[in-house]
């Protein structure tokens, strides 16, 4: 099991062990996360912590003072055996061991699955197709209901201020050329 442990200055440091097969670990302040942070310096979704073949990356969640080695900032951090890393002001050290390692390293040679078949060009041009059609029917039915619904006022109207059906009067009025 990987070993991290949190030390916000000022506070006793937060050790924690992590399952190989966890494949995300939220860290930040927010309760919601999968490891808190208590320190005003670390974001409420500071950083993702996800598990790869190759062994472990943290990523940046969109923090404000962002994951840190050396002063320089980054936005994901292959992380090694033994490394540090500061959230904010808040420092990660993370440890593998050597036993996690050759599991790691096993996981590597192990074949992945055969890859599943993936769809035709055609099928998915199809699949576009029938998207794009959709859209097109829903748009025409809307505008046709706005049409509808803005003549039924306008013949509302018309039989309030002038008595006579809208449609009465359309029928009943002589057809007029224009010269």
């Amino acid at each position: 099991m990987p070993r991290i442990t949190i030390h916000v200055p000022g506070l006793t440091a937060q050790p924690y062990h992590i399952e190989l097969d966890r494949p995300l670990i939220t860290l930040g302040r927010g309760n919601d996360n999968d490891l808190v942070i208590s320190s005003s310096s670390v974001s409420t979704h500071h950083a993702n912590l996800k598990r790869t073949a190759s062994g472990y990356e943290l990523h940046d969640a969109g923090s404000t003072n962002g994951i840190m080695v050396d002063e320089v900032r980054h936005m994901m951090l292959s992380l090694d055996k033994d490394c540090t890393v500061y959230l904010g002001d808040a420092s990660m050290h993370f440890v593998l061991t050597e036993e996690e390692l050759a599991a790691l390293a096993k996981e590597k040679m192990t074949p992945p699955p055969a890859p599943r078949r993936v769809k035709s060009a055609a099928v998915t041009r199809n699949a576009s197709s029938a998207s794009l059609l959709d859209h097109v029917v829903t748009t025409t039915i809307i505008l046709l209901l706005a049409a509808l619904a803005f003549f039924a006022g306008l013949a509302i109207r018309h039989q309030k201020e002038t008595g006579v059906s809208l449609i009465q009067n359309i029928m009943t009025s002589p057809i007029r050329k224009v010269p």
